[in-house]
């Protein structure tokens, strides 16, 4: 989770630039962005995932930065070959199932800190 004020455009342009070395690497999830804050859900081999953690803790874009968990699972849960970047209500509705799904995975404690930072309700 991070905080910034980028527009629209540029997350699109980021994500294109992203793209080939994230498809290179299978690296998918979703990168949610509301009200300045970015929630961002990682999945892929622990070598490429920790790769991409650190180049995005490096970023100096980002403004401040919050793991809120790490886990290994057994299944990847996006169904996408790539990052998901919600652009329409049902892309938005989906990407929030899958957040909400990884979520529940979670403490209460992580929970209620993501839910003070970032509503999925907003």
């Amino acid at each position: 989770m991070s905080a910034s004020t980028p527009k629209s455009s540029d997350v699109h342009t980021l994500s294109r630039q992203a793209s080939p070395r994230n498809f290179a690497e299978k690296i998918t999830g979703v990168l949610l962005h509301r009200n300045g804050h970015f929630l961002h859900v990682i999945e892929g081999l622990k070598e490429y995932a920790e790769s991409l953690l650190l180049r995005i803790i490096a970023d100096d874009r980002h403004k401040s930065l919050h793991l809120i968990f790490r886990k290994i699972v057994a299944c990847r849960q996006s169904s996408s070959s790539s990052m998901i970047i919600p652009t329409s209500a049902l892309d938005q509705n989906k990407s929030i199932d899958m957040v909400q799904e990884a979520m529940a995975a979670t403490t209460s404690d992580v929970r209620v800190s993501f839910e003070s930072i970032f509503s999925l309700d907003a």
